[in-house]
């Protein structure tokens, strides 16, 4: 096997900030260990402490007959010492490739989708033997590239509140079943008129080891605003991906991929909006609940109080949207030069929810209309971790920390790399 080197971009948050950490089981196959140092629903925070074993499930979004992207998965280890971990990848009820690599300390190796097998049609199982481990996808499509973090448990329900079946916009939900016995899902889509519940997508079975596509175009075409839940019958455990990209004029847009979120919660940070000129931003609020629900939202400039609040009624069973207020907020001499954004979202009297966001930008070439989606983080972590090239790192790369607390936080920042 052909191993590209990486190097990571760790970060570390010494104090615990926005709460305390939430703790809970990684529900893995086969012979790995359960551990309570991840937090659940957390992107890319890291397994801690004594740990045998853990694994990363990803559903590769991506891989589709529809967007024929480039492949493949980033895998840090973060620690200082050797770790090995087995790559398996698991199509039509069988293993189709599996591989032990051994990573060194603070660095990373990338496996694509060609050193495994020649099926488009199966999704990567990746159990680290220790701890400090982070596995992320990234596919790319010409010269667009788009990542996100493998999930860390199975779940019977996944939410992605955001995502868009507009004109020319491919959006794809992958679902995975890494277990020995076959799943039955249910899917359902939101928008901002109600729920839909499409026929082919229910009792929606998911064989043994095996991953399926959801085109999300099928079941509710030409909507600008729609969300997916997914939902397992019989409390079975799938892990699911959204992919988002362009096609037809479209094409060379951006493209999105985000592992859903297992949960629904009462409070959702965005540490990270960009406030420049001609990026418009929608917070997308799902509601798949039966009653109406009230989220109140506060927008804050870097290094700022809040300077805006408002409050955004969801009926039951869909979405809602809301602008952020990113034009009031350039210029802020407290801002950054860079005019980020964070957004807190929070539901009274404990309202459990879903949030995301869509980036509407105009294509810098071509005038072109493009969108890509962004998720939220119920929880915050004492540690974090990105598998980030050495040049994005160097030349392009930006890390947004927030501290939602009354307190300060200290926080260490590690680049590994003898040139960083």
């Amino acid at each position: 096997m052909k191993l590209r080197t990486r190097i990571p971009f760790i970060v570390l948050l010494v104090a615990l900030i926005a709460g305390a950490v939430a703790l809970g089981d990684v529900a893995v196959p086969q012979r790995v260990t359960q551990s309570a140092s991840v937090t659940p629903g957390v992107p890319a925070s890291l397994t801690r402490g004594e740990v045998r074993s853990a694994a990363w499930y990803c559903p590769m979004a991506a891989a589709s007959a529809a967007i024929p992207a480039s492949d493949a998965i980033t895998i840090a280890n973060t620690t200082n010492t050797i770790v090995d971990v087995e790559v398996s990848g698991i199509a039509r009820g069988r293993t189709v490739g599996r591989q032990t690599i051994g990573i060194p300390g603070n660095s990373s190796s990338v496996v694509t989708v060609g050193e495994m097998g020649t099926l488009r049609d199966f999704a990567f199982t990746v159990e680290a033997f220790g701890a400090g481990i982070v596995v992320e996808h990234e596919a790319s499509l010409g010269t667009v590239e788009a990542t996100t973090p493998c999930a860390t448990e199975p779940s019977t329900t996944w939410y992605f509140a955001a995502g868009t079946t507009r004109k020319n916009m491919h959006e794809t939900v992958a679902i995975m079943n890494p277990f020995g016995q076959s799943a039955s899902v249910d899917v359902t889509m939101y928008t901002p008129e109600g729920s839909l519940r499409p026929r082919q997508f229910q009792a929606l079975e998911i064989a043994a080891r095996s991953r399926v596509f959801v085109d999300a175009n099928a079941g509710s075409d030409q909507r600008d605003v729609v969300a997916v839940s997914v939902t397992a019958r019989a409390d079975r455990r799938v892990v699911a991906e959204l992919m988002l990209a362009g096609v037809g004029d479209q094409a060379g847009s951006p493209m999105s991929l985000q592992v859903g979120v297992p949960s629904l919660a009462g409070h959702w940070h965005i540490p990270d909006i960009d406030a420049r000129n001609g990026i418009a931003h929608q917070l997308v609020v799902l509601n798949p609940n039966d009653t109406p629900i009230t989220v109140a939202v506060q927008t804050l400039a870097t290094g700022t109080a809040v300077v805006d609040q408002r409050n955004i009624a969801v009926q039951p069973n869909s979405v809602a949207t809301l602008e952020v207020p990113t034009r009031a907020l350039r210029g802020s001499s407290r801002a950054s030069v860079k005019n980020d954004v964070s957004v807190l979202a929070s539901g009274a009297n404990n309202e459990m929810f879903a949030i995301g966001v869509l980036h509407v930008a105009n294509h810098t070439v071509r005038q072109l209309t493009g969108v890509s989606v962004a998720g939220a983080m119920s929880a915050s972590a004492t540690s974090w971790s990105f598998a980030v090239d050495q040049t994005e790192l160097l030349d392009r790369a930006t890390l947004s920390i927030e501290n939602a607390s009354d307190q300060t936080a200290t926080v260490e920042i590690r680049a590994d790399g003898a040139s960083v």
